[in-house]
């Protein structure tokens, strides 16, 4: 039997019960056709929200999955209406009109260092995940054609999109979506990893003029957005718009 047969059968009482549902919509006499369509429309929207984990919009992006199976149905749509993944990977943010994705770039042991790079306690930062110093950062986003946020403002802006309760719970989600957490930096001066596994670091900005940068940081059950040194590379998201 062909996959699509039995993705069709194995979904056969939820797409009867909708199907009398709308049955029944269509039977209200006492309402509009225009009435009816809209409460037909209300009824797949609110089914969509609670169907199995294979309906998740964007089953490709596990993180995306991941975030989801989290929130409540509420929050879901919260997501659905204001984050997407788009065809290349890159998660948009539809109402900034912006992708972003994780800088990548070449592992040059100096500015530049890749996730598994291995320091002389043994450690590694997260596989996978390019840490870049600032400046680095902002010569990689120009080569890439990519942007990186302005300030604070920005910031706080994009991370305002996620869905949760209060900051937070956004951040977090924020972090989860884009594989992040607890990703530490590397420490410059003592060659090694710092706070990988229990500190996150995420540089957004581009260098001011105090040779500083935005880092949004999570320890625990705490968050924050201020301005740090941009020479402990650290991952950079950048964008590029839609």
């Amino acid at each position: 039997m062909a996959t699509k047969d039995l993705k069709k059968i194995e979904h056969a009482p939820e797409r009867h019960e909708i199907a009398e549902d709308i049955v029944s919509i269509r039977n209200l006499k006492s309402f509009t056709q225009e009435k009816r369509e809209v409460l037909i429309k209300e009824l797949l929207a609110q089914k969509e929200l609670t169907q199995t984990p294979r309906a998740y919009p964007f089953p490709q992006h596990k993180w995306y999955a991941e975030v989801w199976k989290s929130l409540t149905p509420d929050q879901q749509k919260e997501m659905k209406d204001n984050i997407r993944v788009t065809t290349d990977g890159k998660v948009e943010m539809i109402k900034m009109k912006k992708k972003f994705s994780a800088l990548t770039a070449k592992h040059n042991g100096k500015d530049i260092f890749d996730g598994s790079h291995v320091d002389g306690n043994w450690n590694t930062g997260i596989k996978g995940v390019t840490y870049l110093t600032g400046k680095a950062a902002e010569k990689e986003a120009k080569n890439q054609r990519k942007k990186l946020l302005k300030d604070k403002s920005e910031i706080e802006q994009f991370i305002s999109f996620f869905p949760g309760e209060g900051t937070k719970e956004k951040v977090f989600n924020f972090v989860k979506l884009f594989g992040l957490e607890k990703a530490g930096c590397w420490h410059p001066n003592n060659k090694e990893w710092n706070g990988v596994g229990s500190v996150g670091y995420v540089r957004l900005s581009r260098v001011n003029g105090n040779d500083n940068v935005y880092v949004l940081k999570w320890f625990n059950d705490n968050v924050s957005i201020n301005r740090g040194n941009q020479e402990y590379p650290s991952p950079f998201l950048a964008f590029e718009d839609c």
